[in-house]
């Protein structure tokens, strides 16, 4: 019997961790998300650098956390990504600051919904 309760601890400590992370993820997720919005909408010089720049300090921050529980190619490629859109903007190529904000976004929710525990990704 008291294997069973260490059995239980166990499995609620590790949901518990599970369900944690997944909701630090998503707050990481909208925040990131609400600055390439304003960013990609955003054609002055001045404006992009400075939601590039919150935008990778708001990944190098709370990127150390999720590389515990994802995959870490995504996670390589999502910091590539954020690296290359500081020098896009400071060059004004609202184009490609643009196109690489969109596959930030789009690997970010990959990344995210890739991490929710649906039927699809366990089996």
């Amino acid at each position: 019997m008291v294997r069973l309760y260490i059995i239980l601890g166990i499995w609620a400590v590790l949901f518990t961790f599970i369900i944690c992370g997944l909701f630090y993820f998503k707050s990481l997720n909208n925040d990131i998300l609400s600055y390439i919005e304003i960013a990609s909408n955003s054609e002055d010089k001045n404006e992009m650098i400075e939601y590039s720049d919150k935008i990778v300090d708001e990944w190098e921050n709370k990127s150390k956390l999720i590389r515990i529980f994802t995959r870490h190619n995504e996670i390589d490629q999502m910091s590539t990504l954020c690296a290359s859109i500081k020098p896009l903007a400071e060059n004004g190529d609202v184009g490609e600051f643009q196109s690489q904000l969109s596959q930030i976004r789009s690997l970010l929710i990959h990344i995210y919904e890739s991490e929710l525990p649906l039927p699809i990704n366990i089996f």
